[in-house]
Formats: C-alpha cells, sequence, structure tokens
C-alpha cells in the first residue's frame, strides 16, 4: 500500500510538470488562433469587398451598355423623325395652294349670289306693293278696323274693372293693418316669455351640469373603489385557498405520520403496534430533532438507520421480532439500549477535525434528543463527520486516514476506505425525516395565513362598507339629476312650445308684410295698368280713323295697278331660281374650302408631335451621352479599386499560409505533451483504482463483520483466536452452512396463508352479493327513470304543441302549424315531424318549406319552448340570417316580449335585428393584431342626440 502511494505521489509530481507546460503551450496555440482568426475576418472583409468591386463593376458594365443601346436606337429614331417631317411639309405646301384656289372661287360665287339678291329683293318689293293693294288686303284691313272697335269696347270694360278692384283692395288693406296690430302685440308677449324660460332653462342645464359632474366625480371614485374592492376579494380568496391548501397539506402530513407512511412494512406493523409490545421507544428518526439545515447530510448519512427502532432491552426486541414473526409483517432492525454502545472519534481527531475550515460538525452534535438514547445516536453518528463540500470531505477523510465516514452537507459521501458517493437526488418529495418539521412549519404558517386573513377580512368588510356607501351616493346622484333633467325637460318644452309661437307669430307678421307688399304690388299694378289701357283706348281711336281712311285710298289703287302685277311675277321665278343654283355652287366651294383647311390642320398638329419628339430626342442623346462618359470614369475608378482589393487579398492568404504553418507545428508538439500527460494520468488512474479497491475491499470487509457478526474491527481484534488455523476455520464454516442448507425451506406460514387467503375468498364474495344486489337496484331505477321520463316528456311536448300553435301564426302573421310524434306509444324512441302552413300555401312537412321559411318555422318552434320553460339566460348565433328583412322585423319585435324576464345575447349582422337591440357590441382591429370592444347603448341614444 506504502509503495503504491509512493507510485502515486511520483507520477502525480510528473503530470503536474506536464500539466503547465501544456497550458503555456495551449496559451501560445490560443494567441495564434486568436491572430488567425483575425487574419480569416479581414479575409473575409477583403473577399467581400472585393466581391461587391465586381459586381459594381458588373453593373456599371451593363449599364454603360444600356446607355449605348439607348443612344443608338435614339439616333435612328431622329433620322426616322426627320423623314416624316419632311414628307409632312411637302403635303402642307400642297394643300395650301389648293387652299388659295378655292378661296378665289368662293369669292366669285359669293358676288354672283350678292348679284341675284339684290335684284330678287327689288321684284319682291315691288311684288309687296301689288299684295298691299289686293282685294284680299284690303278685306283684311277691314276685318282689323271690326277688331279694333272690338278691342276698344273690351278696353273700356277693362278700366271699369280696374277701378273696381282698387276699391276692393283699398278695403282689405285696412284689416290687414288692423290684424297687423294685434299680431304685434302677442309677439311681444311670447318674446318676452321665451325669455323668461330660455334663462330658467339656462339655469337649469347649469345645475344639471354640476350634478352630472358630481355624479360623474362619485361613479370615479366608485370605480376606484370598486376595483380596489375586487383585488381586495381576489386576494382574500387567494388567502382562503393558501390557508385550505396549508390545511390539506398538513391533514395528509398528519394522516402519513399517523399512518407511518415511508417506513418499511416491518417497521410500520411494530410501531403500529407499540401500545401492545412492550419496551418500544420509537424509531430512529422519531426519537432526534434535526435542524434543517443539515437535514439531507443527516438524511444521506443515516440511510436505512433512520427507520431502526429503539427499545429498552433485548427481551423487548425478541418480543417485537416475534410479532413480525407471527403476522408475517416483514422485517425491522432494533436497537436495544441495554445492548448498544457508542462510539466516537477521538478527542485529538476531533481537535484537529476542528481546525479545519472545510469541518462542520460531527453528526451527533447537530442532532436534539432525550439523554437515554445517547448511546443509540452515537452508535450511528458519532463517527460520522458533516463537511462544507465535497472538495472539503476529501482533506477531512484524508485527515484522518480515511478511517471515518464524511458526509457534505449536499449529501455527498466519502466513505470510510475512501470510495465516494455522490449525485442528484430526487427533488420535491416529503421524507420521514422532514415530514416532522414540515408539519410544524405548516402549523406556524396557518396560524400566521389565519391571523393574515382576518386582517383581509377586515379591510375587506370596510372596503365594502365603502363601495356601499358610495353606491348610495351615487344612486342618490342619479335620482337628483334624473329630477333636474325632468325639470329641464318641462322647461325645454315650454321655451320649445313658445318658440313655435312665436316662429307662428313671426310667419304672420311675414305674412302680412308679404300680403301688404303684394297688395302694394298689386294696387300699383293695376294703377298703372288703368293709365296704361286709358292711354291704349286714345290711341286705338286714332288708328281706327286712320285705318279707315286708308281702306278707302287701297281701294281706289287696287284697280289702277292689277295689269303690271303678272309680268313682275313671271320675271321673279326666274331670278329665285338662279338664286338657288348660285347657293348651292357657293356651298360646294365652302365644303371642299372646309375640307382642305382640315387636312392641314391635322399635317400641322402631327408636325409639331414630330418637333416636339425630335427636340426630347436631343436631350435624351445628351444626356446618354454625358452619363455614357460619367460610367467610363466610374468603371475605370471601379477596375483600379478591384485590382487593389485582389493584391491586398494575395498578401493576406500568403501571411496566413506562414501562421498556419507555425501553428501546425506547435499542435504537433502540444500534442505529443498530451500524449506523455495521458500516460501518467492513466498510471495515476490505475493507481487511484488500485487505492479504491483496497479501500472498497476493507470497507467490505469491515460492513460484512458488521452485519454478519455485529462486531467492530477492534472488537473483532480483541476476540480473534489465533491458535485456529485459517483452513481449519473456513472448512469448519463451511460445514456449518451446509447443515443449515440440508434443513430445507420449512414454510412456518401456512396456517396463517390459509387464514388469509379464506379472508378474502369470503370478502370476495361478499363483493359479488353486494354487486348482484346493487345491479338489480339499478335496474330498477332505470325503470322508475323511464316512466318519470315518459311522463315529464308527454307534458313538455303537450305544453311545446299548444305554445307552438300560437307562436307560429304570430311570427308569420297567419296559417297554422303543429308537432306530431311518429309513435306516441314509445315516447322516448319515437321521431318528431313538424307541419307547418304559412299564409296562402297549403299544410305541408317542413322539409317542403323554403330556407327561410324553415328558418323561421324553427324559431317559432324555440320561442315556444322558451315560452314552456323561460330560461334567465340565452344566445342566438345567426338564427334569422335566412329570413327576409320583413320576417328579421317581425323575429326582433316578437324577442323585445321575452326581454323582462330574459336575456339575450343574439349575434348577427342583419339591420332589423340590430336596431330592435338595447346594447350593440363589436369588435375593431385599429391595430394589426390588437382587437378592441366596442359597445354602444341604443337605450342611451335619446340622450346622446340631446
Amino acid at each position: 500500500m506504502a509503495v503504491q502511494k509512493a507510485d502515486f505521489a511520483k507520477n502525480e509530481e510528473i503530470l503536474a510538470g506536464l500539466q503547465a507546460e501544456i497550458k503555456q503551450e495551449e496559451t501560445q496555440i490560443y494567441t495564434q488562433k486568436q491572430a488567425l482568426a483575425t487574419m480569416d475576418h479581414e479575409m473575409e472583409v477583403t473577399q467581400a469587398a472585393l466581391l461587391e468591386v465586381t459586381e459594381r463593376l458588373e453593373q456599371l458594365e451593363g449599364q454603360r451598355n444600356v446607355a449605348l443601346e439607348r443612344k443608338k436606337h435614339s439616333n435612328e429614331n431622329e433620322q426616322a423623325l426627320l423623314e416624316n417631317l419632311q414628307q409632312i411639309e411637302l403635303r402642307m405646301e400642297t394643300l395650301e395652294a389648293q387652299k388659295q384656289t378655292l378661296l378665289q372661287e368662293k369669292l366669285e360665287k359669293e358676288t354672283a349670289l350678292e348679284v341675284f339678291m339684290k335684284e330678287k329683293k327689288a321684284l319682291e318689293a315691288k311684288l309687296a306693293e301689288y299684295d298691299n293693294l289686293s282685294e284680299e288686303k284690303i278685306e283684311s284691313m277691314k276685318s282689323d278696323y271690326i277688331e279694333l272697335r272690338h278691342t276698344q269696347t273690351t278696353m273700356r270694360n277693362d278700366i271699369g274693372y280696374l277701378e273696381r278692384q282698387l276699391a276692393q283692395m283699398q278695403g282689405r288693406s285696412d284689416k290687414l293693418d288692423h290684424e297687423n296690430q294685434q299680431h304685434i302685440s302677442e309677439r311681444n308677449e311670447i318674446i318676452a316669455m321665451v325669455e323668461y324660460l330660455t334663462e330658467h332653462a339656462t339655469q337649469m342645464q347649469e345645475k344639471l351640469a354640476e350634478q352630472v359632474a358630481h355624479y360623474q366625480t362619485i361613479q370615479q371614485e366608485l370605480a376606484k373603489h370598486e376595483a380596489i374592492f375586487t383585488k381586495q376579494e381576489r386576494d382574500m380568496y387567494r388567502q382562503y385557498e393558501a390557508i385550505q391548501q396549508a390545511k390539506s397539506r398538513k391533514e395528509t402530513l398528519a394522516e402519513l405520520a399517523d399512518d407511518y407512511a415511508g417506513f418499511f412494512q416491518g417497521v410500520r406493523e411494530v410501531l403500529k403496534a407499540k401500545k401492545k409490545l412492550n419496551g418500544i421507544l420509537g424509531a430512529f428518526v422519531e426519537l432526534v430533532d434535526i435542524p434543517e439545515h443539515y437535514q439531507k447530510a443527516l438524511e444521506i448519512a443515516l440511510g436505512a438507520n433512520a427507520q431502526h427502532i429503539v427499545v429498552r432491552d433485548d427481551q423487548a426486541a425478541r418480543d417485537a421480532i416475534s410479532y413480525l414473526k407471527q403476522t408475517r409483517a416483514g422485517r425491522a432492525t432494533f436497537l436495544p439500549l441495554s445492548t448498544i454502545q457508542p462510539r466516537q472519534i477521538p478527542v485529538a481527531t476531533k481537535n484537529a477535525l476542528e481546525q479545519q475550515p472545510a469541518f462542520v460538525a460531527l453528526a451527533s452534535d447537530v442532532l436534539s434528543y432525550d439523554a437515554q438514547v445517547e448511546n443509540v445516536i452515537l452508535n450511528a453518528l458519532g463517527t460520522t463527520i458533516l463537511a462544507k463540500d465535497l472538495k472539503g470531505a476529501n482533506m477531512l477523510a484524508k485527515l484522518v486516514n480515511f478511517r471515518y465516514r464524511v458526509v457534505t452537507l449536499e449529501g455527498d459521501v466519502v466513505n470510510a476506505g475512501g470510495s465516494m458517493t455522490g449525485g442528484a437526488t430526487a427533488q420535491g418529495k416529503s421524507s420521514i425525516m422532514t415530514r416532522k418539521h414540515e408539519l410544524e412549519n405548516l402549523s406556524k404558517t396557518i396560524v400566521q395565513m389565519t391571523r393574515d386573513v382576518e386582517q383581509t377580512e377586515k379591510q375587506f368588510a370596510k372596503l365594502k362598507a365603502e363601495v356601499q356607501q358610495k353606491r348610495e351616493q351615487l344612486e342618490e346622484a342619479r335620482s337628483v339629476g334624473e329630477t333636474l333633467r325632468l325639470q329641464e325637460t318641462e322647461l325645454l318644452g315650454k321655451k320649445e312650445r313658445a318658440e313655435e309661437r312665436l316662429t307662428t307669430a313671426n310667419k304672420q307678421l311675414q305674412i302680412y308684410d308679404m300680403e301688404k307688399e303684394e297688395g302694394k304690388s298689386e294696387v300699383e299694378l293695376l294703377t298703372e295698368r288703368k293709365a296704361k289701357l286709358q292711354q291704349e283706348l286714345a290711341t286705338l281711336a286714332i288708328e281706327i280713323t286712320d285705318k279707315d281712311a286708308l281702306i278707302q285710298q287701297m281701294t281706289e289703287q287696287s284697280k289702277e295697278q292689277e295689269n303690271n302685277r303678272a309680268s313682275d311675277q313671271e320675271s321673279y321665278s326666274t331670278l329665285k331660281s338662279r338664286v338657288a343654283v348660285s347657293r348651292e355652287q357657293l356651298q360646294t366651294a365652302e365644303q371642299a374650302l372646309a375640307s382642305v383647311e382640315a387636312d392641314i390642320s391635322e399635317y400641322y398638329v402631327e408636325k409639331e408631335a414630330i418637333t416636339s419628339k425630335l427636340s426630347m430626342l436631343k436631350t435624351n442623346i445628351e444626356t446618354v451621352h454625358s452619363s455614357t462618359e460619367e460610367l467610363a470614369t466610374t468603371i475605370n475608378n471601379a477596375r483600379e479599386e478591384k485590382e487593389t482589393t485582389t493584391t491586398n487579398r494575395d498578401q493576406l492568404r500568403e501571411k496566413r499560409v506562414e501562421l498556419q504553418e507555425s501553428l501546425t507545428v506547435q499542435e504537433e508538439v502540444l500534442q505529443q505533451k498530451h500524449n506523455q500527460a495521458s500516460f501518467y494520468m492513466e498510471q495515476k488512474t490505475a493507481a487511484e483504482v488500485s487505492m479504491s479497491r483496497l479501500g472498497a475491499d476493507v470497507e467490505n470487509r469491515l460492513d460484512r463483520l458488521s452485519e454478519a457478526y455485529v462486531l467492530t474491527f477492534e472488537a473483532a481484534k480483541e476476540r480473534a483466536i489465533n491458535e485456529m488455523d485459517i483452513d481449519q476455520a473456513r472448512s469448519k464454516v463451511r460445514l456449518l452452512k451446509r447443515s443449515i442448507d440440508e434443513l430445507g425451506v420449512v414454510n412456518l406460514g401456512a396456517i396463517d396463508e390459509f387464514e388469509r387467503i379464506k379472508e378474502r375468498f369470503e370478502f370476495l364474495n361478499g363483493q359479488q352479493e353486494d354487486l348482484l344486489e346493487a345491479k338489480s337496484t339499478l335496474f330498477q331505477v332505470m325503470d322508475e327513470m323511464d316512466e318519470e321520463m315518459k311522463k315529464r316528456f308527454e307534458e313538455s311536448f303537450t305544453a311545446i304543441q299548444t305554445e307552438f300553435a300560437i307562436v307560429f301564426p304570430e311570427l308569420f302573421g297567419g296559417g297554422q302549424a303543429r308537432l306530431i310524434l311518429h309513435n306516441p306509444e314509445e315516447v322516448l324512441t319515437t321521431g318528431v315531424d313538424i307541419e307547418a302552413q304559412p299564409p296562402g300555401k297549403k299544410l305541408q312537412n317542413l322539409s317542403l318549406l323554403s330556407g327561410g321559411e324553415r328558418a323561421l318555422t324553427a324559431i317559432a318552434l324555440l320561442f315556444a319552448i322558451i315560452r314552456v320553460r323561460p330560461m334567465p339566460f340565452c344566445i342566438l348565433d345567426e338564427v334569422e340570417a335566412a329570413l327576409d328583412e320583413a320576417n328579421v322585423t317581425r323575429f326582433s319585435r316578437y324577442l323585445k316580449k321575452f326581454e323582462t324576464n330574459i336575456q339575450f345575447i343574439v349575434i348577427t349582422h342583419r339591420k332589423g335585428t340590430m336596431e330592435e337591440a338595447d346594447v350593440l357590441y363589436g369588435v375593431t382591429m385599429q391595430e394589426s393584431g390588437v382587437s378592441k370592444l366596442v359597445s354602444v347603448r341604443l337605450e342611451e341614444t335619446a340622450e346622446l342626440i340631446k
């Protein structure tokens, strides 16, 4: 063992030197790798820049090629436009020549037409003179003379009528003046009343506004109090829930403690029967008080020892073991106080341990226990050392030469002999060690939580009283506001009626002004018309005298000139034909001239368009030329930049290759040192394994000595018989074991097994009888339920059938409907048919109706069910979607009949249903992904409009 420790120390020293060299080499390699990474980054940046320059150069060359192509295309378009412009100018010159010729021709035609027109007018004047002297003209003038006589008589009658009208207008004007005075007096009274009502209404509105502000203030305060009240209520219920959970957890733990849950079966049975057994003090874990800080460490340290049962003496242990055998209840380990001897660490060793910073305490020193069980405690934990951490535990184990077990506060263990146990432990489970502390903590927590909830209840009651007070204040403010609003409404109504009367009075006065103005205008018109008639009457008398003299003169001239009329009439017809021909020739010349002018205008517009295009092309060509020159300069710069970037990239590549070669050499050296270190590490590990095996072998031998022979190493050393040969002792042990094996297996528990199976058989028989009886009872209950269901179905069906026959004609505005059972004898399995007869149709099955009629029939059935069995709350999801507007209105109005007893939520998109609703709710998305609820109370529409 000493040689192995020396080899282990030498290997450890060599390994430490190699690890230092490896660390130095790794530092240098890390530095070079950092430099290599930096260089790689620079190369990536350079390569990215080169790629960017290359792409930009390709884009610029592409742009230059596009610009050259555009320039070529523009030159070709310019040449084509110049050729078109030359052709259009030639056509315009030809058309201008044609225009001049047509203008000359038109001028000649107009001159000839003017000559013919002058001759025609002269003959027309001469023929008119003949007409004036004709017999027909004379007869006509005689008729005019007679008509003038009649007109003279009519004028005289009209003048008399106008004089009577003027007299009536004067009387009407006097009456209007009298009525106007009455209207003015009435208007003054109304104005005074309106001013009085306006002043009082304004004062009332101010009071109402103050009351509304007061109401809103109280409402806001109530909202704040209700929010605090709701939060306090939630907190209180959370506290109730937490207390209930804590109490449930405490009850569960108490039940587990009473049932000794978590203990081995044998231990549990002995602890349950300790009242019947003498000398049972309890389980080890029940007799000690473990501080919470050390629970995890001591739970690991004790292990199965925690469930060993402490008894007063050997007899009590034997009685308990006999009880376990008789009841076949398992096995248990007993610790008699009369035989258990303490185990302790020597004082010098303990003093040395206390000097170490990793030392916490001896496991037996941190427990609280009764003095009578001290030997048991010291026997189990007297040689167990508590350390802060695993590293410190290793140090303490080395200090005591691995003779004692060391346990860390986290539960890791360095066993006697050097073996180590550790790792993660299960979390969240309550062990038999922590159960006691948890029960105590829960009791304290429940007391504190009860005090907290009592305080919360007091605050809740106070807040509830404040909220109730605010609600009463709000109701009082609302009542006062309603009274003021009624008074305001009454005043506004009176004011409105007074303003209507004032409007009526003003209209009467306006009517008076209008009638007065109309009367004045009418009088002036009548007077003017009378004067005009008198003047016309005088003029008419002169005209009658002149007309009589002219008739006499024309009669004499007509006889003299009748002979010349025929010759002049023939000349007029010939001249009329010439004028028509000349006018037609002039019109033809004007049309030809208009056609030529239109062609010239079209060519002029086309010429202007081509000129504009040529100007734009020239500008474009100049722009493309300048752009091409700029692109050429930019391309040259980009090429220079690309060459520079390429040179930088090549230089960086050369440097990186050199650095990579140096790094490879260093990594090979490092790998060699790693191999050497691995060799020495393997030797160190092999030495550790060999030492661990030796320690484990010693530990196993000590455990076997303790378990098989209940002896410590020191006691066995004292009792060792040196005279007996080892081979002889082994032979004797083998003989004894063979003798035990030859006895065979004796089933001592067969009688108990028989009793147990018999008891289970009787129990199962009893269970079977109970099940058969329960089955019979269930079938009987099912029959009774079927009868009750039949009875209730028939009653409900009859009531719904009656209500359906009433609701259907109310919704359809007439018609009839009924519900029919397929098989009235089997009401639980029968189907139901609906027959309906809308107004103007025959009675038919529901499936033969239109979609809208089926939907309205279903709604009628729904309302019939509601009338039979009203419910406080009902949701309807687009039930009226298939109805037309008229039936939607009927549906919504019928729905209003139930609003006093049933609250409806209707999901709809129909206008008629929305119009009858009290409140509308909708969801809008003002921002993407953010929904907002919008509501409108239609019952407050009147107030909102005001």
